[in-house]
């Protein structure tokens, strides 16, 4: 009897531990797995954060670069504004400077007090230009900051000339002044990521077809 009792003892204890062990893996188990899913949770944070990060890092950028253009085109229109009052300028001062004098006491006092007007004119409208030249120099590339002192140097010899009473050739001068300002217009367009005009483009046949930079690596360019 003794030994049938300790024969089912045994049997529903060794029923009884392997049920245990088999809690106890399944247990770890599911431990296990939960801590995985915890790691997965965490990296799956991690990189969102991280790529969240680096959207942001590129929206600022994009962001900045689009404000450099912006600040660019507005420097390159005041630029551009300036030179075209500085042209309009020199037709009127040519018009006071190439008309003949009578000898007329009251026409020549009244001739000469609007050759002393123009010319301040001309001189506080070249002063604008070298202002706005001044700040845009800080934005632009070389090809364009080449051009605007070619036609800034063009445009002061013909006024120079003016005043000095050399009008004879001043339509030659006046000529290289005006494809010198189509030519910054052309390397401003390009500076700006903008497609060169066709009408530019009939005066410059070789910028036929171009196109500039993009607007962000056109504001990117030239910080490097």
């Amino acid at each position: 009897m003794d030994n049938i009792a300790f024969i089912v003892l045994a049997a529903i204890a060794s029923g009884f531990g392997g049920y245990f062990g088999a809690y106890l893996k399944k247990k770890g188990e599911n431990l296990a797995t939960h801590e995985d899913l915890d790691k997965l949770v965490q990296q799956m944070t991690a990189t969102t954060e991280a790529t969240k990060a680096i959207e942001a890092r590129i929206s600022d950028q994009i962001w900045n670069r689009q404000r450099q253009w912006e600040f660019k085109r507005e420097l390159l229109t005041q630029l551009i504004r300036s030179m075209s009052n500085v042209d309009n300028s020199l037709l009127e001062l040519h018009a006071v400077y190439s008309s003949p004098v009578p000898p007329v006491q009251e026409i020549v006092t009244i001739r000469l007090g609007e050759r002393r007007d123009q010319s301040r004119k001309w001189n506080a409208l070249n002063l604008e230009l070298d202002s706005a030249r001044a700040i845009a120099s800080l934005v632009v590339g070389k090809e364009l900051l080449n051009a605007i002192w070619a036609y800034t140097y063009a445009v002061r010899l013909a006024g120079k000339s003016t005043v000095g009473g050399y009008t004879e050739d001043f339509l030659s001068k006046q000529k290289t002044v005006s494809e010198l300002h189509n030519s910054v217009l052309i390397a401003a367009q390009k500076e700006l990521g903008l497609e060169v005009s066709d009408f530019l483009a009939t005066y410059h046949p070789e910028t036929q077809g171009q196109t500039g930079r993009s607007p962000s690596s056109a504001a990117g360019d030239h910080n490097q």
